[in-house]
């Protein structure tokens, strides 16, 4: 029985610097989107809203780049994962991601004279290490 606590702390304590990998998939989207906006904040974009939501409508972030509204699809993803984050934006998604942009459109009281989509692609390593990589303009 000593044996299997020892073994259970020594695991646990191995396990501490890999923090990244105990979040849920919750925690992982919400870190991912909070990296991702600090990431654009630095070229310059606001950030206007995150989550929006609207009923079965979800968007990861909004954003103002000058007099750009840019809606931004944040994807967080194991650095090595099979399928890069960017792939994973199936036809199914994209369309809810055209009708939520669609319902935010409407819904704003001050129509912006040009939108544009966004992907934010946050890849963790094993080590802790984080790396954004932009996708600016996506076509739906």
């Amino acid at each position: 029985m000593r044996f299997l606590s020892r073994l259970s702390y020594l695991l646990r304590r191995w396990h501490y610097g890999r923090r990244w990998q105990r979040w849920n998939t919750a925690q992982r989207g919400q870190k991912g989107e909070a990296l991702a906006a600090a990431y654009l904040r630095t070229f310059g974009l606001a950030v206007i809203c995150r989550n929006w939501r609207r009923g079965k409508h979800e968007l990861d972030l909004v954003m103002r780049d000058g007099d750009v509204l840019v809606f931004v699809e944040v994807r967080t993803r194991p650095a090595d994962a099979s399928v890069p984050g960017f792939e994973t934006l199936t036809a199914g998604k994209r369309q809810a991601l055209r009708q939520g942009m669609e319902d935010y459109l409407r819904r704003v009281p001050r129509q912006p004279r040009t939108w544009r989509f966004d992907m934010v692609e946050v890849n963790h390593h094993d080590d802790g290490r984080l790396a954004c990589a932009h996708y600016a303009g996506i076509r739906l």
